[in-house]
């Protein structure tokens, strides 16, 4: 595009699939609508910084779009400007921006995280409709309205802070998706934190959606669980590292196992509310979850998240707790949902090459944690069947 060229019109390149690159020069001051809409092959684009406007749709269902820039003379991103852009992982959104348009990206399933500005004021209507991808989201605090259906189908995104400067939350902004099965919106796993009184709060709780009140953060040195929330400036955090062979799980194989409890002046306390625990844990595994373990032995799974580096999750009660996965009870190789002798007899098929055990069945069959799955395994789960040893 040459450089006497000053704006490109509405639908200059509307469904130009072929299209691969595109170089627009410092000349050109407004992208019209719909102006490239549809061009699935173009792979990316660098806007320059002579362009004021970009208008509606103009980057529509470009699903191979994977990274935009956008330069600091575009003060807002207009309704539905890059929505359906199914390739995109990563957007830079520049200081000059005050308003993220309706739609601006709906449907962005690739993008996986975006930080928003400290000019932003306004999130509207839609504006991540359906990213089911996008895992962290940094709301500022100059944001003090966020539009109906905002982040409504960002079935990745576990937890959100809201800043009290936000007033104004749209009606299924947050927390919901669309389920095709029942035809209804039905709430995700989401978190949100926030101020105590805030619009956030009130949002949250008009939504049963939990609530954590920004506050006070708990450290434990040695095992370097945190807890947060509205905690009082004299509570103290105690943590105990326990046995996971201590504790089962119908269906689960227990990874850690923590006491976890709050004091005061020397008394255990409950939390004032919800409080976010977050434990270190490494060992990976298939559906890392936490069962909270009562004082009657009954187990209760929480509503928790797991990174890869951390698990965290929210409770309102503290007790012990268990990091779980998949893989049954221990020495229950059969996952017949108790430890005998037939789960032996199939240890000592599998040592002598009759039989197979998949990867969940070989998990809890090392009952001697040596590495190796074999007859001594068998004979340790026939003690523990005949009744000569208390525990495996």
């Amino acid at each position: 595009i040459p450089d006497s060229v000053t704006e490109i019109g509405e639908y200059a390149f509307y469904g130009c699939t072929g299209l691969t690159k595109v170089t627009i020069p410092d000349s050109v001051t407004e992208i019209g609508e719909y102006a490239f809409y549809g061009c699935t092959g173009l792979t990316s684009v660098t806007i320059p910084d002579s362009v004021t406007d970009i208008g509606w749709s103009a980057f529509e269902d470009c699903t191979g779009l994977t990274s935009v820039t956008i330069p600091d003379s575009v003060t807002e991103i207009e309704d539905s400007a890059f929505e359906d852009c199914t390739g995109l992982t990563d957007v830079t959104i520049p200081d000059s921006i005050t308003q993220i348009g309706w739609g601006a990206f709906t449907g962005c399933t690739g993008l996986t995280s975006v930080t928003i500005p400290d000019s932003v004021t306004l999130i509207d209507w839609y504006a991540f409709y359906s990213c089911a991808g996008l895992t962290g989201v940094t709301i500022p605090d100059s944001v003090t309205y966020i539009g109906d259906e905002a982040f409504s189908g960002c079935t990745g995104l576990t937890s959100v802070t809201i800043p009290d400067s936000v007033t104004s939350i749209g009606n299924e902004a947050f927390g919901y998706y669309w389920d095709d099965n029942t035809g209804e919106h039905l709430l995700t796993d989401l978190v949100i934190f926030g101020k105590t009184g805030s619009a956030a709060e009130e949002y949250a709780n008009e939504n049963d959606i939990p609530f954590v009140a920004l506050g006070n953060e708990l450290s434990d040195t040695e095992t370097n669980v945190t807890v947060t929330g509205d905690i009082g400036e004299n509570t103290k955090l105690e943590v105990s590292e326990l046995k996971p062979e201590d504790v089962q799980i119908s269906g689960k194989k227990a990874c850690a196992y923590y006491d976890i409890s709050l004091t005061e002046n020397g008394e255990k306390i409950q939390p004032n509310g919800n409080v976010a625990v977050k434990i270190p844990y490494k060992d990976g595994g298939e559906n890392i979850e936490v069962y909270r373990v009562n004082g009657d032995g009954t187990t209760e799974k929480m509503q928790s998240g797991y990174d890869g580096e951390y698990v965290t999750f929210i409770t309102d009660h503290f007790s012990k707790y268990a990091i779980v996965a998949d893989g049954g009870i221990e020495g229950d190789t059969n996952n017949d949902g108790e430890v005998n002798i037939a789960d032996a007899l199939m240890i000592s098929r599998y040592d002598a090459g009759l039989a197979d055990l998949d990867e969940s069945q070989l998990a809890v069959s090392d009952v001697n944690s040596d590495g190796e799955v074999n007859i001594a395994d068998a004979l340790m789960i026939s003690r523990f069947d005949a009744g000569l040893i208390n525990s495996l």
